[in-house]
């Protein structure tokens, strides 16, 4: 019983809600036309703001390491940093402007894609801020682009150079030295040796004559001591020209052995190391060098522009102010019925 009169009075209720609002229809029509009407003079006064927008693709270059890698001119992250401290955070609060940049925003999965959207109260004002930050993005990333191939041109001098001091000094004057050695030195030791060799012969059958003769003159003391004398001479020379032959064929030993032989390892390192090392870093640093190896930063695609503006959104304040008008003449009629009521009843 109780339900049934709860439920009829929220019908009673319904009914008279439809009622007024029924009766006040003309009022609200004309109050939500004012909301239209008020928004569509906003949409006349209202400043249009054009969008334009370029995804940018950071330039790089080759790293020189013979595995094809690249190293871009700058990080995603970093650039996006600059630009935004630089384009956007410093005009945050600065008013009247007739252009912005409105974002700048640079791909998680690829870095070194940047997505910038440039607003402007015109296409050609929004055109002309982004190509502001774009030219100065291009312009420094050019710069370094020309300071890495200055870089390359100078260390490729500098291998050629190498290269040609590697061939034409330090070799060559290792093989000057061989041929020197195996010319002039070894020759000289081996005359040295001979000479040294025949004096030691005729030292020995000096002293063997000396010596054999002594008996014959033992008797005559002034002459034995000149002889002893004489044999003392012959055999310190003959001492002494023995170790000066064994020194000679020492050293003779020591370039055919030690110092020729190193000296020929030498030239076979520098040939088969150090100049084909060098040879490998110049043809490294010239194919580098290749026009495909220098990418510069560019747009990708063309630049985005809008048929409309973007602001103010013409069919969303219509219909915001559609909406906005409907609720409050609809709360006005249902506050003013209220305020009767009560008035009435008072």
């Amino acid at each position: 019983m109780q339900q049934n009169i709860e439920d009829n009075q929220d019908k009673i209720s319904l009914n008279e809600l439809f009622f007024i609002l029924k009766k006040r229809f003309f009022f609200i029509t004309k109050t939500t036309g004012i909301f239209v009407i008020l928004s569509i003079l906003y949409l006349f006064i209202a400043t249009p703001w054009w969008e334009v927008s370029a995804t940018l693709e950071i330039g790089k270059y080759s790293t020189d390491n013979g595995k094809g890698e690249f190293k871009y001119l700058e990080g995603g992250t970093t650039l996006s940093e600059r630009l935004k401290i630089k384009y956007i955070d410093i005009y945050k609060y600065t008013k009247n402007r007739d252009s912005k940049i409105e974002s700048i925003i640079f791909s998680k999965e690829n870095p070194q894609f940047i997505t910038i959207v440039a607003r402007g109260k015109s296409n050609e004002l929004a055109l002309k801020q982004l190509n502001t930050l774009l030219d100065e993005v291009k312009l420094k990333h050019k710069k370094i682009l020309e300071s890495v191939m200055i870089t390359k041109e100078s260390e490729i001098k500098d291998t050629n150079r190498t290269i040609y001091s590697l061939t034409n000094y330090q070799i060559k004057n290792i093989k000057e030295n061989i041929i020197f050695i195996e010319n002039l030195e070894l020759p000289t030791l081996d005359q040295k040796i001979s000479s040294l060799s025949s004096e030691l012969d005729r030292t020995m059958s000096q002293q063997k004559s000396a010596t054999s003769n002594l008996s014959a003159i033992e008797n005559d003391s002034s002459l034995s001591a000149l002889r002893l004398a004489e044999i003392q001479g012959l055999e310190y020379r003959i001492s002494s020209n023995k170790l000066n032959l064994i020194d000679l064929k020492k050293e003779k030993e020591n370039m055919i052995k030690s110092r020729l032989p190193e000296l020929k390892r030498e030239i076979e390192r520098l040939n088969r190391v150090e100049l084909v090392k060098l040879n490998e870093t110049l043809n490294l640093l010239q194919s580098s060098m290749k026009n495909n190896n220098y990418i510069d930063t560019q747009i990708i695609g063309n630049v985005l522009k809008q048929d409309k503006p973007i602001k103010p959104n013409s069919l969303l304040i219509l219909i915001l102010a559609l909406f906005t008008g409907t609720i409050v003449s609809i709360f006005i009629v249902l506050l003013t019925n209220n305020q009767g009521q009560r008035s009435v009843f008072n």
